[in-house]
C-alpha cells in the first residue's frame, strides 16, 4: 500500500510540476506575442509619421511651384475600391501646412487631410493634442499613441519630430 501511495503522490507532484512549466510557457509566449504587437505598433506608427513628413515637404514644394497660393489640393489613389480622395490643404505664409482651426480639432483634421486616413495606428487610437506658446509663437499638432510614442508637427517651420517618450 505504501509504494501505490508513493507512486500517487509521485504523481501527483509531476503532474503539477508539469502544469506550472505549462503555464510557465503560456506566460512567456503570451509576452512574447503582447512585445511583438507592441513592436508592430511602434514600426506601423513611425511609418504614418514618416509619410506625414513626405507629405508635408511635397506640399511645400508644390506650393512653391504652384506660386505661393493659401490652399493646396491632395489626392491620393488608394485604388477601385477605396476611390480616389481629396483634401483642401490650408497653407501658411511660410509654405506650410497648417490647420484651418488652431485647435485639437484643427489638428484632427490636418491629419485627415495630409494622411487621408482615420487616426490610428495597428488597433491603437491615436491622440491629437494642439500646443501653443504665444511668447515663442510656437505652434504645434502633437499625434501620439497610447504608449507615448509620437511625433509632433511644427506648423511655423514644417519640422516633423517623432519620439518616443
Amino acid at each position: 500500500m505504501a509504494i501505490l501511495e508513493s507512486r500517487n503522490e509521485r504523481g501527483i507532484y509531476m503532474l503539477a510540476l508539469s502544469l506550472c512549466i505549462i503555464f510557465v510557457l503560456i506566460g512567456m509566449f503570451l509576452r512574447s506575442a503582447q512585445d511583438a504587437e507592441k513592436v508592430a505598433a511602434d514600426v506601423g506608427f513611425e511609418a504614418l509619421a514618416f509619410r506625414f513628413n513626405e507629405t508635408v515637404q511635397q506640399l511645400h514644394v508644390e506650393w512653391q511651384l504652384a506660386g505661393r497660393p493659401n490652399f493646396l489640393t491632395l489626392t491620393n489613389m488608394r485604388g477601385r475600391v477605396e476611390g480616389i480622395k481629396q483634401a483642401k490643404v490650408a497653407i501658411n505664409s511660410k509654405g506650410w501646412p497648417q490647420p484651418q482651426a488652431f485647435n485639437q480639432q484643427g489638428c484632427l483634421q490636418l491629419w485627415l487631410d495630409i494622411l487621408l486616413t482615420e487616426p490610428k495606428s495597428i488597433n491603437q487610437a491615436i491622440s491629437v493634442r494642439y500646443i501653443s506658446d504665444n511668447e515663442s509663437h510656437l505652434a504645434v499638432c502633437r499625434f501620439a499613441m497610447p504608449n507615448k510614442t509620437g511625433f509632433s508637427y511644427f506648423i511655423n517651420t514644417g519640422e516633423v519630430k517623432y519620439s518616443n517618450e
